[in-house]
């Protein structure tokens, strides 16, 4: 690993599944500002330069966007707290990201391969679904619901 996948305490960008997992559920699986299941993971305090440890209880989940914003400093690190204490996915109960479809027809078929949406462009549709996922931790089947926006640029 290169010198410049550590910081300046030997801290590797590699994070242990542990503590993702203890991230991501905290987080709601989702930015903790918009939902966004697209995300990342930020070192609200330390910075990632001046961390020792990956700390969960001082991380948190962010979206590409989110996370730009927190790091030009127009989202402050007092808000990213803030929203660690009331994730946007968990006040909602689900997340979402924006998914894009380029095809002319698109079907989106269940388990019972029985048709749930046959898409004809132009259309705009939100969807959310509840996803049902084995947590082999905790023992337990955990439901979510995955809400996504379907564009079509046709």
């Amino acid at each position: 690993m290169s010198s410049s996948n550590r910081n300046k305490h030997g801290l590797s960008r590699y994070i242990k599944t542990e503590v993702k997992e203890q991230i991501r559920r905290e987080a709601g699986f989702g930015c903790v500002f918009c939902g966004c299941i697209l995300v990342e993971y930020e070192h609200i305090e330390p910075e990632f330069h001046g961390a020792e440890v990956h700390d969960p209880t001082r991380m948190t989940l962010l979206c590409p966007i989110c996370h730009d914003k927190v790091t030009k400093r127009i989202i402050s690190k007092r808000k990213v707290w803030e929203a660690k204490q009331n994730p946007k996915a968990l006040e909602r109960g689900y997340v979402n990201d924006m998914l894009m479809v380029a095809t002319e027809n698109l079907e989106l078929l269940l388990l019972d391969d029985k048709t749930l949406l046959v898409w004809e462009p132009p259309l705009q549709l939100q969807i959310n679904i509840t996803v049902y996922c084995w947590n082999s931790r905790e023992k337990a089947i955990i439901p979510f619901t995955l809400g996504s926006f379907l564009c079509s640029f046709f």
